[in-house]
């Protein structure tokens, strides 16, 4: 049996339909859903003492890749914009500024990721 993506063409699922008809579903699948949200900033800070290994270890990862991600190639998920200093494209004011509209409320839906450890010198000791 050879079928092409989405067809379905076995002869016991095919009983009164002409021979190559594409069988309909019903409904969209589970995952074929509008988020909540139809956007979503992800506002990346890199300023912590560490690295960037977390930024660069993204652009590594397959299940799902960050280019399925911010293009949109996985159903339910809404709009990604990321906003990274290691991965962006963008400089300056241009790239501060969904920082600034996050800080003054104007950007409703974000996630703020912090990489690298946040110093706190209450805690540092003597060293």
């Amino acid at each position: 049996m050879s079928t092409r993506h989405g067809e379905i063409s076995a002869d016991s699922r095919s009983a009164g339909r002409p021979r190559g008809q594409k069988m309909q579903p019903k409904a969209g699948r589970m995952t074929e859903h509008r988020p909540k949200i139809s956007e979503v900033h992800i506002l990346w800070i890199t300023g912590g003492l560490g690295c960037d290994g977390d930024s660069v270890s993204i652009t590594a990862a397959s299940q799902p890749s960050i280019e399925d991600v911010v293009l949109g190639a996985i159903p339910g998920l809404p709009k990604v914009h990321l906003h990274n200093a290691v991965l962006s494209y963008t400089v300056g004011d241009e790239f501060m500024a969904p920082f600034h509209q996050a800080a003054r409320g104007e950007l409703s839906d974000f996630v703020l990721v912090m990489e690298g450890s946040v110093p706190n010198e209450r805690i540092s000791g003597d060293g």
